[in-house]
């Protein structure tokens, strides 16, 4: 990992999109790449980071303070047909998201509504909220400090987690809005494609356990490019039901689920 980091550490910024784009053309492509050949034609091929840490290492030297090549890379990777590589487009737009979301910042949230209830997970999906641009919910949010988890949370003080450690949310966020009688915990789990996402229950149960004020609000926010709607589904056991099984209760008021979409001028503004 040492030598992974000083590799990287002595990387000219302006050499990496050639590097991605002509993998050899640097000794150093071989620490930080892997080649995927394209499945319909074998002889032409696609390239990703080689890892997440891998990735991580180079956001933090070269791709956080460089917004052109932040850019240039999501559209690189957001393009691929290949797993590896469209996963890396995706923590392009997480990274990013925690960076915007600790700035002075108007949140827009649209709810999506429960669409189904089975007999294992509770179906989101109606997403008309956001499609016609009604019935959100806004708050202005104050310079925001992040923080390490704690059990007892500060309010303004923003915690995000590694997805591997904590895949049920990416941050959490409390809020006193002002003219609302209650705080809010804001848990957001930031997603870049249209594929299903499971909440995990455990880290449902998590929150819940975390030294909260009494009459908090949960809501569950997820985070997506513009024109991603993402299936979220929760499973039944987390909610309180009758003993014939049936869920007690309207879903989006025991857990609201709600939509921050996110503009592409938002995440790469122009810097004129």
């Amino acid at each position: 990992m040492r030598l992974l980091s000083e590799e990287i550490n002595g990387l000219d910024p302006g050499v990496l999109p050639r590097i991605f784009k002509k993998p050899g053309s640097h000794p150093t492509s071989q620490f930080i790449l892997t080649i995927y050949p394209l499945p319909d034609d074998r002889s032409e091929y696609t390239v990703a980071p080689a890892s997440r840490r891998v990735f991580e290492l180079l956001w933090d030297k070269h791709f956080r303070s460089r917004l052109d090549d932040m850019e240039y890379f999501y559209d690189l990777f957001q393009g691929s047909t290949v797993t590896s590589a469209s996963a890396a487009a995706g923590w392009i737009f997480e990274l990013r998201m925690h960076e915007l979301l600790l700035g002075k910042r108007r949140l827009q949230l649209f709810p999506i509504r429960c669409a189904d209830v089975g007999k294992v997970n509770l179906i989101y999906s109606n997403y008309t909220a956001t499609k016609e641009r009604k019935g959100q919910v806004e708050f202005e949010l104050k310079k925001l400090r992040k923080s390490p988890f704690e059990t007892i949370l500060q309010a303004n003080h923003y915690y995000c987690f590694d997805s591997c450690n904590f895949p049920t949310v990416d941050s959490l966020l409390l809020i006193y809005p002002p003219g609302e009688a209650s705080p809010i915990l804001l848990m957001s789990k930031i997603i870049s494609s249209w594929s299903r996402h499971d909440v995990e229950v455990g880290g449902l149960h998590e929150v819940d356990g975390l030294q909260l004020p009494s009459n908090v609000r949960k809501y569950y926010v997820v985070v997506t490019p513009k024109g991603i709607q993402p299936t979220i589904t929760v499973p039944v056991e987390y909610f309180p039901r009758t003993k014939r099984g049936e869920v007690v209760g309207s879903p989006d008021v025991v857990l609201p689920v709600f939509h921050f979409p996110v503009p592409r001028r938002k995440l790469f503004p122009s810097r004129g």
